[in-house]
């Protein structure tokens, strides 16, 4: 490349000053040696005069200047430099002097030693090259090497022309760009949905977009040289014109009227602004678009809300005339803020509104009611109450006794705050009497109902028992006859909790429950069982005893459901890491086998690093398989074709001792992950082959179900709709009750160490479970005859349609290539997204990073080229990849988008990600897989981040432990 005329001719002078000045240094050194000679003294003072006057000024230039100047000595190492060098260079000038020129060449010191040794050949050479600064920068410089200007030193000057050059090179796209924005400009104008007009002073037409037509139903050519006013409804003319004659240059808000194709008002919403004073455009600029919807739509919601208002003005009369009674209270102090008429009158018509219920209703407070409705508005826990006792006074004196249903809800702001409590019930007296009266017709109501009565003797009190329902006695058969007129301590003996409970409810007059182990009266079946106490005035107690042994089962099986559930979220985000650790450790250690020559002992050892981290792999993928936090890919497959393409490694797998029997009679299609469900198939059937150490039949069947056919699904509302039913049968040894209860756990194995991982049943449960279906279990132990019936898992998987089953086949991903585009990498953990962006430059891509999705919109924000694909994790902090990625292709719609992710707490981003059939990369990564993925994504069709379909995920290996 050619210098510039200036460039040399600063270059030339300062050469020229600092050969001047060294020719009056050689000169003071002969006048010295004179003096020696002739040992003349004033020749001495002279010259020694002179030669201080030259270093001098051969300093203050190579101090001075502004190119950087260092002295070689015949090896090339540096014996001086100016501070314009180790600014250049990045190195201070004791820290310099001990390198030399081949230290800071880009090209290596190899063409370096070239140029030193053409620089003494030829006396002095220019050159334009690349040098790196001791940071690593890499800059251009114009340099000059002259030789021999003393003995055995030598002179270099260079200048770094890297911004100028990138100036030079920027001007040019700038142009460029310039040249794309104007036709961007035309084309946007032309397209946009709004009708775009240029006015003159007088309100003439002197150009409009073609969007015209769609509003004023004529051609554009039409209107160029007519009024604008003429084409608006005579009564919005004057603000209109008001609006183009105001020369506002910030613009003016218009909504005018016009008649549209075939005489239909339309309503237009516009912005004046007026740049007659702009030479550019010299115009007045109206943007129009039509807005009659959006009037319609305002007229609509005007009627919306005088509507809701009524609505809500009826609401609160009824309310107020609702027979049930209801209240408002705020705060700790639960002032009133509401109560209707039923609630003044339940309180004796005593004003309440602003008050505290302590002052309103002091009666109350001992009653316990206040500890209540506060303990309500502290927890935020609703509490509801049945026939509860009410005493209510005026002046301290009791005035009446009520019974009461009632409810106290909290009152929830948005913000999760409680800021108060509503009370609504019904006055039960009536009621509550009645039943009293009434307790020796209870006959009738199905569920058990016992009638305790307090005899007091002695005073002391007691409670026999005095009668029963129908229900009760079908409970105890024959028992409870006998029982009548005996007390509760001699049903009960020793059961002082019973005796309490009665002295309790009828005491306090409280309805309350208990739940105890024990069987029905007169029973020695032990049961677990809820007491309802009810007091009935004046002596009875009447109890409900509620056989809940089958629901708190069902709770166990719930919790047992919770604790598998909260292990999966363990072992899903234990995954999650490691697939974030095993990108990095997979991924560098390619690229270090890569740069090692085969048979380097150290590349054996980096292949065994690479398997061990390609088998933690799949143990990850097991892992998330198990906990159900995998991306599976389902499309439409065949069960009976997925058995048939395992049958030869199945019976491979099961040796000669086992006979593998096939039954597949289904034809129906299922959606499932075609990977994951061969890894069911492969882990039923390794369990059913341990569970036979010596031998026997596994049978793997498939056939179709229908709604109206007796499935044997745990529970039956699982079965739903037509299905394919999978059946792996074995003549094993079978289980028993409590290890068949825990086989779906995670890390149970009946197997001893090292047998067996314990996740391979959980991953089983995982997958189907995910995909829709359920898994039932039949087993019998071997029982003392020696026989025993085996195992029997099956398998409930939802059939789908015909056109469900056309699902789209992933496409196989493409060969590993890299490219020039510009690469926007964005990803929360740090060496995940080194790994991404090291992989993608050395591929030749030009690579932005950021940190989390708002960091990524600054990044972009910045950017004035064009981003040509948006690489992302799925799930960060404070914005999610899906969010983000919508957020930057409203800005930047030619975009692509490469979604990255191992799993996710948020399944719905997920399901998200995939159903809009974006382009998706399961972790961990490799370079390989990384390099397809992205080179698929940019060459695939489309113009947006909908345009690139999914990739599968891969599926995890079998786990062969029964009870896993």
């Amino acid at each position: 490349m050619a210098d510039s005329a200036d460039d040399l001719t600063d270059r030339e002078v300062a050469r020229r000053r600092l050969a001047a000045a060294t020719a009056r240094a050689d000169e003071a050194e002969r006048k010295l040696a004179a003096r020696e000679l002739h040992g003349g003294a004033e020749l001495f003072a002279l010259a020694t005069e002179e030669l201080q006057r030259s270093e001098r000024v051969l300093r203050a230039i190579f101090g001075g200047a502004s190119d950087a100047m260092l002295l070689l000595d015949d090896e090339g190492r540096f014996v001086d430099a100016n501070p314009a060098a180790c600014a250049a260079l990045k190195l201070n000038k004791r820290t310099l002097l001990r390198r030399g020129l081949g230290d800071f060449a880009d090209d290596g010191p190899a063409e370096s030693n070239a140029l030193f040794a053409a620089m003494k050949a030829s006396g002095e050479v220019r050159v334009r090259r690349y040098i790196r600064t001791a940071l690593g920068e890499r800059r251009t410089v114009d340099m000059s090497a002259v030789a021999n200007i003393g003995p055995r030193l030598h002179l270099v000057v260079a200048r770094d022309i890297t911004d100028e050059r990138a100036a030079a090179e920027s001007l040019a796209w700038t142009e460029e760009e310039l040249r794309r924005s104007d036709a961007r400009f035309r084309a946007m104008v032309e397209k946009s949905a709004e009708v775009i007009a240029l006015l003159s002073a007088d309100g003439q037409i002197l150009y409009i977009t073609r969007r015209a037509r769609d509003l004023f139903g004529v051609a554009p050519a039409q209107m160029v040289g007519t009024s604008a006013l003429s084409w608006i409804a005579k009564e919005d003319r004057g603000p209109v014109a008001a609006a183009v004659g105001s020369g506002a240059t910030t613009g003016s808000q218009i909504e005018f009227r016009v008649a549209g194709d075939g005489g239909e008002v339309r309503w237009v919403e516009g912005v004046v602004t007026n740049l007659l004073h702009d030479p550019a455009i010299a115009a007045i600029v109206v943007n129009a678009r039509e807005v009659t919807a959006r009037r319609r739509a305002a007229l609509e919601r005007d009627k919306l809300i005088e509507s809701l208002t009524f609505e809500r003005a009826r609401l609160g009369t009824l309310l107020q005339q609702a027979p049930a009674f209801m209240a408002v209270q705020r705060g700790e102090d639960l002032v009133y803020e509401l109560a209707n008429d039923a609630y003044h009158e339940i309180v004796g018509r005593r004003e309440v509104l602003g008050r505290s219920m302590v002052d309103a209703l002091p009666e109350l407070s001992a009653q316990g009611y206040i500890d209540v409705l506060r303990q309500v508005w502290r927890t935020g826990i609703p509490y509801a109450v049945k026939g509860v006792k009410v005493d209510l006074a005026r002046g301290g004196e009791k005035v009446e006794t009520l019974f009461a249903d009632f409810i106290v809800q909290p009152l929830v702001e948005p913000n999760g705050t409680v800021t108060g409590v509503f009370t609504h019930g019904v006055n039960v007296t009536e009621e509550t009497v009645a039943q009293v009266r009434l307790r020796d017709q209870f006959n009738g109501v199905p569920v058990p109902l016992y009638a305790w009565q307090c005899v007091v003797a002695d005073d002391e009190p007691d409670f026999f028992l005095r009668d029963f329902n129908n229900a009760a006695a079908a409970s105890s058969p024959g028992q409870l006859p006998g029982l009548v007129g005996k007390s509760v301590r001699e049903i009960f003996p020793g059961d002082e909790v019973a005796f309490d409970d009665f002295m309790r409810c009828l005491g306090q007059g409280d309805t309350f429950q208990r739940e105890v182990e024990r069987g029905p009266i007169g029973s020695t079946d032990v049961r677990r069982m809820i007491l309802t106490y009810a007091p009935a005035p004046p002596d009875v107690v009447l109890v409900h005893a509620e056989d809940v042994t089958g629901r708190r089962r069902l709770e166990e099986q719930l919790r047992q459901a919770q604790k598998m559930e909260a292990v999966g979220r363990l072992a899903g985000g234990v995954a999650h890491d490691f697939n974030n650790l095993l990108s990095v450790v997979l991924s560098y250690t390619g690229l270090a086998i890569e740069e090692l020559a085969p048979g380097d002992p150290i590349r054996d050892d980096l292949q065994q690093v690479k398997h061990a981290g390609e088998r933690a792999v799949e143990l990850t993928r097991q892992l998330l398989a198990f906990s159900r936090q995998q991306v599976l890919q389902p499309r439409g497959m065949s069960v009976r074709e997925a058995v048939l393409g395992l049958e030869k490694m199945l019976r491979r797998l099961l040796g000669e001792h086992i006979e593998l029997v096939l039954d597949l009679a289904s034809r129906g299609q299922v959606e499932a992950d075609p990977g994951q469900m061969e890894q069911v198939i492969m882990n039923l059937v390794i369990n059913a082959r341990d569970a036979m150490p010596e031998g026997g039949t596994i049978t793997l069947s498939t056939h179709d179900v229908e709604p109206s056919e007796q499935l044997l699904v745990e529970p039956p509302a699982a079965a739903k709709g037509p299905m394919t039913c999978l059946t792996v049968t074995d003549t094993g040894s079978g289980m028993s009750e409590a290890t068949r209860a825990q086989i779906f756990e995670p890390f149970f194995t009946t197997k001893g160490a090292g047998k067996g991982t314990g996740l391979g049943l959980a991953t089983v449960f995982g997958i189907v479970e995910q995909s829709g279906g359920s898994i039932c279990v039949q087993s019998r132990e071997r029982d003392e005859s020696g026989e025993a019936s085996g195992t029997s898992f099956r398998i409930y998987l939802p059939r789908v349609t015909r056109s469900e089953e056309m699902a789209s086949v992933a496409p196989k991903a493409g060969p590993a290539r890299g490219g020039t585009e510009t690469i926007l990498v964005v990803e929360d953990e740090a060496p995940l997204r080194a790994l991404a962006v090291t992989v993608l430059r050395r591929a030749g891509y030009d690579v932005l990073e950021a940190t989390d999705g708002a960091d990524a919109v600054e990044v972009t924000a910045r950017c004035r080229r064009p981003i040509h694909l948006l690489v992302t994790d799925v799930v960060m902090p404070r914005m999610n990849g899906r969010v983000l990625s919508d957020r930057l292709s409203a800005d930047r719609p030619e975009m692509k988008v490469l979604f990255m992710s191992g799993y996710t707490d948020d399944a719905v981003v997920i399901q998200r990600v995939l159903a809009s059939h974006v382009a998706f990369l399961q972790k961990p990564l490799t370079p390989a897989t990384l390099l397809s993925k992205v080179r698929e994504t940019l060459d695939g069709p489309g113009d947006g981040p909908r345009s690139s379909a999914a990739a599968p995920a891969s599926a995890a290996a079998p786990d062969s432990a029964r009870g896993t």
